[in-house]
C-alpha cells in the first residue's frame, strides 16, 4: 500500500510516542527498583544494602512501598535497630505516617522492641501520636502485650488514659480518672473495648473492682461482640471470672460466633476458667438448637482436660453441630478424629461416642482420620 502524507504523519507519531514510552521506561525504572530495593532491605535487616542504596540515592530514605510504607517502618516494625539507625542517620522521617496512620513508633511499640521504640523517641518520636483507628503506640504495647514497654514510653511523657491505666493496674490512676470523668468508665476504644475489657483481659482485678463501683456496663460487648467475660476467659484470669460473675455479668452472653465464655474456655484449654463458669450456671450445651458446644470447642482444638471436665459435667457426647442444612451435624469425636487429636479421640470413644456417626460430606471419624494420614487416630478408632 503507498504511504499517503497523512499515514506517514500519523506513522511518524506512533513512532515518536512509542520512543518517548520507551525512554520513560528507562528513566523511571531505576528509581522504582531502587525504592522496592530499600524497604527489601530495611524490612530483611540488610544495612549494608540499605546504605549502599542511599549513597547512590538518599531521596530513597522517605520513599514509600506499595503499602505506603517508608523503609523506617519496615526496619522498626521488624526490630533491625542498626538498620533504623542508618535510617535516622540519613534524615528519614521519624513520625511519617502509614495510610492507617501507624509511625514508626507505633511499628516498633506493636512488636515489643524496646531498644528501637527508645532510639526513636530520642530522635523526636511523637509519643502521643493517634493512629486512623485512635490507638497510641503505648496503647499497642498494651494490646500487644508489651507492658515495660508501655512503662517506658508513659516515663517519657505519654499521655496516661483510662485503657492504657487499667491494662497496667495503675488503680490510683483509674481511680483518679473516674473520679473528674466519671462517663469514661462507659468509653470505647477502636476496637470498640471499655476499660473494663482491657482489665479482665489483664486480669487487673483491683482496676476492674473501681471501675464497677462507676457503673462500668459489665456486659458491654466490643466489635467481636465479647464482652469482659469472654476476654477475661481467653486470656485464663480465673478470680477475674469470678469477680465478673459475682457483679452479675452474663455467664451465657455470645459474641458474634455465637460462642459464650465458655465455649472459649473450651477452645482455649482455660480449664480453671471454664470450672469457674459452670459453678456460676454456665450452659453446657449450645446456645441454640444444632449450635456448637463447648464440647464441640474443646475437642475441635485437642483440650483433653476441658473435654474430660465437661464430660465428667455431663455434657453430651453424641451432640451435633449443623454448619450446615445438608446433614445431621457433626459430632465432637468428628472434629476431634480430623485434626488428629488421638488421646481427645480415645477418651470420647471411651465415653460412649458413636465412632459411626456421620457428619458433613457423609463422612465418619474414621474417614476424616484416614484422610487427613492421621496414623495413631485411625488405630484408635479401629481398636
Amino acid at each position: 500500500m503507498k504511504e499517503t502524507g497523512h499515514t506517514g504523519e500519523a506513522l511518524r507519531r506512533r513512532g515518536s510516542r512509542a520512543v518517548l514510552a520507551l525512554v520513560a521506561c528507562l528513566l523511571f525504572a531505576l528509581p522504582m527498583s531502587q525504592a522496592a530495593d530499600i524497604h527489601d532491605a530495611a524490612q530483611s535487616g540488610d544495612s549494608s544494602r540499605t546504605k549502599a542504596l542511599l549513597d547512590g540515592n538518599p531521596a530513597l530514605v522517605n520513599s514509600r512501598d506499595y503499602l505506603g510504607w517508608t523503609p523506617l517502618q519496615w526496619a522498626a516494625g521488624n526490630g533491625h535497630k542498626d538498620v533504623v539507625q542508618l535510617l535516622l542517620t540519613f534524615k528519614a522521617d521519624v513520625n511519617a505516617r502509614t495510610p492507617g496512620g501507624g509511625t514508626p513508633l507505633h511499628a516498633a511499640a506493636s512488636n515489643g522492641h524496646t531498644d528501637i521504640a527508645e532510639l526513636l523517641v530520642a530522635s523526636g518520636a511523637e509519643v502521643n501520636a493517634k493512629d486512623n483507628a485512635g490507638k497510641t503506640p503505648t496503647e499497642w504495647a498494651v494490646w500487644q502485650d508489651h507492658p515495660q514497654l508501655a512503662e517506658g514510653l508513659l516515663a517519657v511523657g505519654a499521655e496516661p488514659e483510662i485503657f492504657t491505666a487499667c491494662a497496667l493496674g495503675k488503680t490510683d490512676q483509674v481511680a483518679a480518672m473516674l473520679e473528674s470523668q466519671p462517663e469514661i468508665a462507659a468509653a470505647v476504644d477502636g476496637f470498640g473495648q471499655t476499660g473494663l475489657h482491657v482489665a479482665a483481659r489483664n486480669g487487673r482485678n483491683e482496676a476492674a473492682t473501681i471501675l464497677l463501683k462507676h457503673n462500668a456496663p459489665v456486659d458491654a460487648k466490643d466489635k467481636e461482640g465479647r464482652t469482659s467475660l469472654h476476654r477475661a476467659v481467653i486470656h485464663g484470669h480465673k478470680a477475674m471470672v469470678e469477680l465478673l460473675a459475682a457483679n452479675k455479668a452474663d455467664i451465657n452472653a455470645c459474641d458474634m460466633y455465637e460462642r459464650t465464655a465458655l465455649h472459649w474456655a473450651a477452645a482455649v484449654g482455660q480449664t480453671g476458667a471454664a470450672e469457674a463458669l459452670l459453678a456460676c450456671g454456665a450452659r453446657i450445651d449450645s446456645v441454640k438448637d444444632g449450635g456448637e458446644t463447648p464440647l464441640h470447642a474443646a475437642a475441635a482444638s485437642g483440650q483433653l482436660a476441658t473435654v474430660r471436665l465437661l464430660l465428667a459435667r455431663s455434657a453430651n457426647v453424641n451432640a451435633r453441630h449443623k454448619v450446615c442444612i445438608c446433614h445431621d451435624g457433626n459430632t465432637p469425636l468428628y472434629y476431634a478424629a480430623r485434626e488428629g487429636h488421638r488421646d481427645v479421640v480415645a477418651l470420647l470413644a471411651a465415653s460412649g461416642a458413636d465412632l459411626d456417626a456421620r457428619g458433613r460430606w457423609d463422612m465418619a471419624p474414621l474417614h476424616w482420620a484416614a484422610g487427613n494420614g492421621h496414623k495413631e487416630t485411625v488405630r484408635v478408632l479401629l481398636q
